[in-house]
């Protein structure tokens, strides 16, 4: 049997650093990600759409305060986005892009 529960232990949900802390990332619930799709969709400014990113965001990491997610770059979102849709590899390699990249720099 496949145990689904698992997707949302505490000890094999993602833990990432960000604001000079170590916080676990919940992950995407249906309804949140229904409400991306939604307001993504109709969205021609960009502004409800990195609304509903901080939701996301606040939702994913409720540890963090209103005054860390307001600091937060574009890429710590996105970051986040992904851990909460369960793209940790895709943040690793990012991450390991941008490591590079900044070695040759």
């Amino acid at each position: 049997m496949i145990d689904l529960d698992a997707l949302v232990n505490e000890a094999r949900l993602p833990r990432a650093r960000v604001c000079g802390r170590e916080v676990t990332v919940r992950p995407l619930t249906a309804a949140m990600a229904h409400r991306v799709a939604v307001v993504t969709a109709k969205d021609t400014t960009g502004a409800d759409t990195l609304n509903v990113m901080l939701e996301l965001v606040r939702q994913a990491v409720p540890s963090l305060t209103d005054d860390e997610v307001s600091r937060l770059t574009v890429e710590q979102i996105g970051a986040i986005v992904q851990l909460a849709r369960g793209q940790v590899a895709e943040v690793e390699q990012a991450l390991a892009e941008q490591s590079k990249t900044e070695g040759n720099g």
